[in-house]
């Protein structure tokens, strides 16, 4: 008696998946922005003598947004691991970037925040990075501009909730190396 033989899945042509799942393109868009930016953000930092990398800015930027914010929130905003989140934290603190604190509600947790070494790469980089924030919408109206973040808003908060009554889980990506 031989095994029979089941055929391996088929993979859908993007035009077929699109029909049938439009959320497949919008995803496709994001992931293609998130790339072109990342690339011309780099270069900008690069060019204008920013020392660090993109993730550490990310780092520098969150805890700027959130003064005082434990590592663990920093791994969850930025969707990293709380390791890679660690040693970028550390990095940018052995560059005089950051500053640590003890928690007021957790002896385990450590807080951090920008020094004024942290402050002024935070401001340059945001200079440096304005023009191509503003190139990316160039050819959009403040109106389009303005319906597309309401747009992209809704399909966070989609993401947010609850899935077939499954709660939504959020799970940091692991970074390959």
């Amino acid at each position: 008696m031989s095994a029979r033989r089941v055929p391996p899945p088929r993979i859908p042509e993007d035009a077929e998946f699109i029909a049938r799942s439009p959320g497949y393109r919008i995803g496709q868009l994001l992931r293609s922005l998130n790339c072109a930016l990342r690339q011309d953000f780099d270069e900008v930092l690069r060019r204008s003598g920013v020392p660090l990398s993109l993730p550490q800015m990310a780092v520098l930027h969150t805890v700027h947004l959130h003064p005082g914010i434990q590592g663990a929130q920093v791994a969850r905003d930025l969707g990293i691991t709380p390791q890679t989140t660690s040693q970028l934290l550390l990095r940018v603190e052995q560059g005089g970037y950051l500053m640590r604190s003890a928690s007021s509600t957790n002896a385990r947790a450590v807080c951090w925040s920008l020094t004024a070494r942290g402050v002024g790469i935070v401001a340059s980089a945001m200079k440096a990075g304005e023009p191509v924030f503003n190139r990316m919408v160039a050819r959009l109206t403040p109106r389009d501009v303005e319906q597309l973040a309401a747009l992209l808003a809704c399909c966070v908060a989609s993401l947010s909730e609850p899935a077939n009554g499954t709660p939504t889980v959020r799970t940091p990506r692991r970074r390959p190396g």
